[in-house]
């Protein structure tokens, strides 16, 4: 089997396609191609998971089509999909957002401020593009700090939230990313808009249940991207997930951690880690007990979401409210969520 990574909807052959994958990138590519290739015609959707149409397209199992010239798997899980494709002598793999960008800072105004982001990939463009859009409620939340206050970025990534917590609602951010690529990334964003921050400090590391060495295991070689997880088990969506690069990072917990590295505890903390969500809220019974942090903004997976609820309320926080996240194609991830905790 031949297998093309397309950096660029232009460098596709014309012809008729079966795209694989009928998730926010299919519809994505699917958009795109309507828009930008006129000699391109996508006859339908093959995918294992889901059945129905997208629109008016049919979502079958890929046996089902017939008579098509291309096969584009537009699904980041496109490893194991190639690896189960019998008969197919030449497939196309959707890789739009990897290449290297036009420009490697951009300069935005986001609600009135001024920010600069480092932007080597297509992905960093387009998350430094629409961040805002991306989460909007977590935008919402940042505007609602107190000033003066201290913010937790747990699974800061690149650091786009944190910075623009920094800059508009002038509070500390304390940023933990375990990704060395994620992280320069952030740090080189930290440096672009120092003139505007006061108070941000980058850590390196994750955090857990207990401190240590845990391997991270990436989807993808790639600054700036998600798909880095402890577990590949944790979450559903992760469960088709193969590994291009494992790297063994430094994991503390919040337990004590405030006075092991004197420094303030938070006030708000925000996690985003793909899966660890409950091995950091066990690594953190005292701060919870403490009731010292006034909210938290959990993004977790539906289906585990219950557990999380329980424990929250076990420490005195209430369900304040839940909220759809968005690719950064801006279509809806299915299954995930924002859920805001606030103490009682």
């Amino acid at each position: 089997m031949e297998i093309n990574k397309c950096n660029s909807f232009s460098s596709l052959p014309k012809g008729d396609y079966v795209l694989f994958g009928a998730g926010g990138m299919g519809q994505y590519v699917l958009k795109e191609l309507k828009q930008r290739r006129n000699d391109i015609s996508i006859i339908g959707f093959a995918d294992d998971s889901k059945k129905g149409e997208v629109e008016g397209l049919p979502i079958n199992r890929l046996e089902s089509f017939e008579n098509y010239d291309h096969l584009l798997i537009t699904s980041s899980y496109w490893r194991k999909i190639s690896s189960k494709l019998k008969g197919v002598s030449q497939v196309f793999i959707a890789d739009f957002l990897s290449s290297r960008s036009e420009t490697e800072v951009m300069e935005r105004e986001v609600n009135g401020f001024q920010l600069k982001f480092f932007t080597p990939n297509k992905f960093l463009v387009q998350v430094s593009k629409q961040f805002e859009k991306i989460e909007p409620n977590l935008i919402e939340w940042i505007h609602s700090f107190e000033k003066g206050t201290t913010f937790y970025d747990i699974g800061a990534s690149n650091g786009v939230y944190g910075i623009y917590a920094a800059i508009v609602a002038e509070v500390e951010v304390i940023a933990f990313e375990p990704d060395v690529q994620n992280f320069a990334i952030m740090d080189y964003n930290h440096y672009l808009n120092s003139d505007k921050i006061e108070k941000f400090t980058a850590l390196n590391i994750g955090l857990g249940e207990k401190s240590g060495f845990l391997p991270l295991q990436c989807q993808e070689f790639l600054a700036g991207a998600h798909g880095k997880v402890f577990n590949l088990d944790a979450r559903e969506q992760q469960s088709q997930m193969e590994t291009e690069f494992t790297r063994n990072v430094y994991v503390d917990c919040l337990e004590g951690f405030p006075t092991k590295y004197n420094v303030r505890a938070p006030d708000y903390v925000k996690i985003d880690v793909d899966g660890a969500e409950k091995m950091i809220l066990r690594g953190a019974k005292s701060l919870l007990a403490s009731g010292g942090v006034k909210e938290w903004m959990i993004e977790v997976e539906e289906s585990v979401f219950p557990e999380i609820h329980k424990m929250m309320m076990e420490y005195n926080y209430s369900l304040q409210g839940e909220y759809t996240i968005n690719e950064v194609i801006l279509t809806p991830v299915s299954g995930v969520k924002n859920y805001h905790f606030v103490k009682i």
